[in-house]
């Protein structure tokens, strides 16, 4: 969600600032609840309690509370109008829900406050983009260049530590902003085509990623992130191309996997294996070019070659997918006793809802074939 800040206010009596260090310290540790109790509790000791209500309205936000995180942010400027986070926390908050005349009034208030701030300018500007005002948006954003020279890299590290802690809106908000200080350094937008590939905005990230590379046209882990996107879209042809210049320029078992997955998806079989065998050769520990290999010998029809493929994927790291996997070939070699014990296993194995459904499907049809017999 916003990138928010906590602000300060007057100190409030003793019991009310411990219970808001408190809350601090169990949200930093992901307790988010606990923290959330703590700061009701803060609140209910000391109503004047701003500070508390700045660092809710974070946690709230951050939840996707947006209603609830606006409310507390006007608890604040009801007791201090010009309260300058209150207003970037508001503005931010508003822009998330869509209410982007009321964002923009904030976000005004912040620049009249503090004319000569970038920040205050970046804020603005990018309230303004979100509703559509995109020449006053540039305005602000090279007002904002302008005003804050060098101050993309404090951006850009407060999106890295976002982006750890798993927190992608406000993550891409820090990187939107460090790549309107900086919009020719490739960082920033490296940045955010992987937190829109996390997001799930696909073609976002390979604008992103595209951007990066008009200033960086020979990094290889950008073409090789570029790839997956494309890759992920289906548009399998271009992630080829991808995968090939990043091969170029360096040579990694996971370039070839992924080029080897892009290639299978072009009907280049052996192009696809080849990829998969030169991923083993430079990693003998690379499970994943072992199980694709297995999958496409598999569907090929070669069992012996996939079988000691699956043998050596397991022998890596055991997972209920190639457990499976190496089940069905007993089962097409009606070894089903085999494969049923195999299909035991894999139940015993971590695995999501919908493979968990598979295997106990596949198990009790394969227990009906083996009575039968």
């Amino acid at each position: 969600m916003a990138v928010l800040a906590a602000g300060c206010a007057a100190p409030p009596p003793a019991p009310a600032r411990a219970m808001h260090r408190e809350a601090v310290a169990r949200y930093s540790r992901g307790e988010t609840e606990q923290s959330l109790a703590l700061l009701a509790q803060a609140l209910e000791r000391d109503p004047e309690h701003l500070e508390s209500y700045q660092f809710r309205a974070l946690v709230r936000a951050a939840q996707g509370r947006f209603e609830e995180a606006l409310a507390d942010l006007d608890q604040v400027l009801r007791r201090s109008a010009d309260d300058r986070d209150a207003l970037s926390n508001a503005a931010l908050v508003l822009s998330d829900l869509g209410r982007h005349e009321a964002a923009l009034v904030r976000a005004d208030r912040l620049v009249a406050l503090e004319p000569s701030s970038s920040d205050a300018r970046l804020l603005r500007g990018y309230v303004q983009a979100r509703g559509g005002r995109v020449a006053e948006a540039h305005a602000d954003y090279e007002e904002a260049r302008k005003r804050g020279a060098g101050r993309w890299q404090w951006y850009y590290s407060a999106g890295v530590r976002e982006l750890d802690w798993g927190r992608f809106p406000s993550a891409e908000r820090y990187f939107e902003f460090a790549s309107a200080l900086a919009p020719e350094h490739p960082d920033p937008h490296i940045a955010l085509g992987r937190v829109h590939g996390e997001m799930r905005r696909y073609d976002r990230a390979i604008a992103a990623y595209s951007r990066a590379l008009d200033f960086r046209p020979a990094d290889a882990d950008v073409l090789y992130m570029r790839g997956l996107v494309l890759l992920a879209v289906r548009r399998a042809s271009e992630a080829v191309a991808d995968f090939d210049a990043s091969i170029a320029l360096k040579k990694t078992p996971l370039t070839h996997v992924a080029r080897g997955l892009a290639r299978r998806a072009t009907a280049n079989v052996e192009g696809a294996e080849a990829d998969f065998t030169e991923a083993i050769r430079l990693d003998p520990g690379c499970r994943d070019a072992f199980r694709y290999r297995a999958q496409l010998r598999y569907d090929l029809g070669v069992l012996g070659d996939a079988e000691r493929d699956y043998v050596a994927a397991l022998a890596i790291a055991a997972t209920a997918s190639d457990v499976r996997g190496l089940a069905r070939i007993y089962v097409d070699k009606e070894e089903l006793e085999k494969a049923v014990r195999l299909y035991e296993q894999a139940l015993k194995l971590p695995s999501d809802a919908d493979m968990r459904e598979r295997l106990t499907s596949e198990l009790a049809e394969l227990r009906k074939r083996t009575r039968k017999e």
